[in-house]
């Protein structure tokens, strides 16, 4: 099994991929509302969008990892937009906060006790610690917050001629209770894909043991999720969008953008201790490329009313850079022309809306939190404040 997928690669790196089908994207149920926030124009490569509470006031701020075209990989830059509502509306003009491709590669932020504050930054060989993000002046990149180390223990990096961890996912913040969370990307496999969730918890300033999350079984063809051996050979989670539960106060509500050969959701699952997952419904269909899920979650909630607020990224740029159809579009100097053979341009990403109901989500989740492992005995009869 190894050495085919070896090959694939082999074969693969130097090739170009199909396109997948527009997406029809449907959403779960318990979505009662879908909207569009926000469609991008054509060329921007705005990504990794999360979305915090002000720490003053009742405005909400957005944030968006901006750069080159189409992934935002060089020139990048950490961008706030500032005074919007819950649904993302009357936004203020973007201020840059942070800068540099390694810097804001992978950051999250939270919002705790007025401060806001976030880790953010690939580490490698040169570079042994992440670095802090600070909301305290105009540039918000400082050393003084907890890190985490390219040796971090429990920190889990097994691609090839990767000597140490990078944690090259998107990270997550999560207040559960008195305790502050950190999720952060393992890659499991040594050949391709494995890509998987570890949390972290903050312990007298210093960041515990990564360790993996898990999830309960689901139905397929999710359920290799439940069995992180079936998970490492046939799983992406690209990463997990974990926040406060705003139906159910001691819970978490968990969005992770999860692959697999043949299907890619935005998956959404609850726990009561940050480790221990539901079993996670498909909130929102998407599509891959090679792997690659063409729809990210964005990290945080906001709350409108009787109405819970979760948005998505659909469309993120650079999802379809190793297409033929992207390549014959964008040529490279030196680098073989491919011929396109019917009408194809990249999407305009979106950043959509999904409302679910409080007392839906509550009733949802209370059933999830059912025999879920670090739950407790009484905690389905949690009721929201």
């Amino acid at each position: 099994m190894a050495a085919v997928k070896l090959l694939a690669i082999i074969t693969t790196t130097h090739a170009c991929l199909d396109a997948p089908q527009r997406p029809r994207r449907h959403h779960h149920a318990l979505v009662t509302r879908r909207w569009v926030v926000k469609r991008f124009p054509r060329h921007d490569p705005s990504r990794y969008f999360s979305i915090i509470r002000a720490p003053v006031g009742t405005d909400y701020w957005l944030l968006a990892k901006n750069g080159s075209y189409p992934n935002a990989a060089l020139k990048s830059t950490l961008n706030v937009f500032k005074g919007c509502d819950a649904k993302l509306r009357g936004c203020a003009p973007p201020h840059v906060v942070a800068k540099g491709a390694s810097d804001v590669h992978n950051y999250a932020v939270l919002a705790d006790n007025q401060k806001v504050w976030g880790v953010t930054g690939l580490t490698s060989q040169k570079r042994s610690t992440t670095m802090g993000l600070l909301a305290s002046s105009s540039d918000w990149l400082v050393n003084s917050i907890p890190g985490l180390s390219s040796d971090h223990p429990g920190c889990v990096e097994r691609r090839p001629n990767r000597p140490v961890c990078e944690y090259d996912g998107r990270f997550s913040l999560a207040k559960l209770g008195n305790a502050t969370l950190l999720y952060a990307r393992g890659n499991t496999n040594p050949v391709s894909g494995g890509r998987a969730v570890t949390i972290s918890t903050l312990v007298k300033n210093e960041w515990g043991p990564l360790r993996p999350i898990t999830f309960q079984p689901s139905p397929k063809p999710f359920d290799v999720l439940h069995d992180p051996n079936k998970a490492r050979e046939e799983a992406d989670v690209y990463f997990g969008a974990v926040n406060e539960n705003p139906s159910v106060p001691g819970t978490l509500l968990g969005l992770f953008p999860t692959a697999l050969k043949t299907a890619a959701s935005i998956l959404m699952a609850v726990s009561c201790d940050g480790s221990h997952f539901s079993a996670p419904i498909r909130l929102f269909e998407s599509s891959h490329v090679g792997g690659e899920i063409v729809d990210h979650a964005v990290d945080g909630i906001s709350v409108d009313g009787d109405d819970v607020l979760l948005y998505v990224h659909a469309g993120v740029p650079g999802v379809f850079e190793k297409t033929c159809a992207f390549k014959a579009l964008h040529p490279k100097p030196g680098v073989k022309k491919h011929n396109v053979t019917e009408n194809w341009r990249e999407l305009r990403s979106e950043l959509i809306g999904l409302s679910i109901h409080r007392e839906k989500l509550a009733t949802w989740t209370r059933k999830q939190m059912m025999g879920l492992e670090g739950c407790g005995p009484d905690t389905s009869r949690r009721r929201r404040n």
